[in-house]
């Protein structure tokens, strides 16, 4: 599921940042309990927080998605707020040239981290 493997990274990028859930939500403006349902996966955080995430870790959006924390590939996109990740990822697809981006997600696809994993 990919929120899943998601929060799971999410929660290991902040636990590396040396912060506290508490800490990282007062960041985003959100309480706490939003910030712990992205990292056990029960919300999909918007792309908007996530990127937002990615910038205050010192992450990429990809080594997120494919829990390789030496990716530095960066997708810049504008992205209207509140898009779910897995609705970018529909977007991404649909978009001529990007063959990159489908063998990758393919490859999250048979890890059962793909896109239409999500709940």
């Amino acid at each position: 599921m990919l929120a899943a493997a998601v929060g799971r990274r999410l929660t290991e990028a902040r636990e590396r940042a040396g912060l506290e859930q508490q800490d990282v939500a007062r960041h985003l403006g959100i309480v706490r309990q939003t910030l712990s349902n992205y990292e056990h996966g029960r919300t999909e955080a918007p792309y908007n927080t996530l990127h937002e995430l990615c910038l205050y870790y010192d992450i990429t959006l990809a080594s997120l998605f494919d829990g390789d924390p030496t990716n530095r590939w960066t997708l810049v996109v504008d992205v209207p707020a509140g898009l779910a990740p897995s609705e970018l990822i529909e977007r991404i697809e649909d978009e001529p040239g990007v063959s990159v981006v489908e063998t990758h997600f393919e490859d999250m696809i048979e890890r059962g981290e793909g896109p239409e994993e999500v709940a």
